[in-house]
């Protein structure tokens, strides 16, 4: 990837829609690579031994354990939604 980023992605030709010119195989190879260079990057900084946060226990709020009243509208009941 070192090669790649110090060859190709510094190049402000090596752009999909300039490399068209040539051929449109290396159009497609062009943007597999900027994508794999894309990947890589990304990948590199998600998993990297940086500290991740681990949630151990969740506490159920006080608040969802007592069922939710509703009150009945004419609307509902005409409908038979209760």
């Amino acid at each position: 990837m070192k090669q790649i980023r110090a060859k190709f992605m510094t190049n402000p030709d090596f752009e999909p829609e300039k490399v068209r010119v040539a051929s449109t195989a290396c159009e497609g190879l062009c943007k597999w690579i900027r994508a794999m260079e894309s990947y890589d990057r990304l990948a590199s900084d998600l998993f990297t031994d940086k500290p991740v946060l681990v949630v151990t226990s969740v506490k159920q709020p006080t608040c969802l354990k007592q069922p939710i009243k509703v009150p009945k509208c004419s609307f509902c009941t005409d409908i038979h939604l209760y």
